[in-house]
């Protein structure tokens, strides 16, 4: 399968079923909830600027794609 065949498919199934584009969405988020509490924790910030919250969406992408790439065997 090309990458292109593969988001064809995954783009295709995120329309045809709403609870497999809801987990994705929701795994999403929580790759930046995450990412944005370790962030505010290490920093020692109480809110954060939106230079923070760029920095933290770009840790979160990395982290949800570390987690989808993992080996599960």
């Amino acid at each position: 399968m090309t990458t292109k065949d593969a988001i064809n498919h995954l783009s295709a199934e995120f329309k045809n079923d709403p609870a497999y584009r809801q987990g994705w969405e929701a795994n999403l988020a929580m790759a930046f909830y995450d990412t944005a509490r370790q962030y505010r924790k290490k920093a020692g910030r109480k809110y954060l600027t939106l230079v923070d919250i760029h920095r933290i969406g770009n840790q979160a992408a990395g982290s949800f794609i570390d987690n989808l790439s993992k080996d599960n065997q």
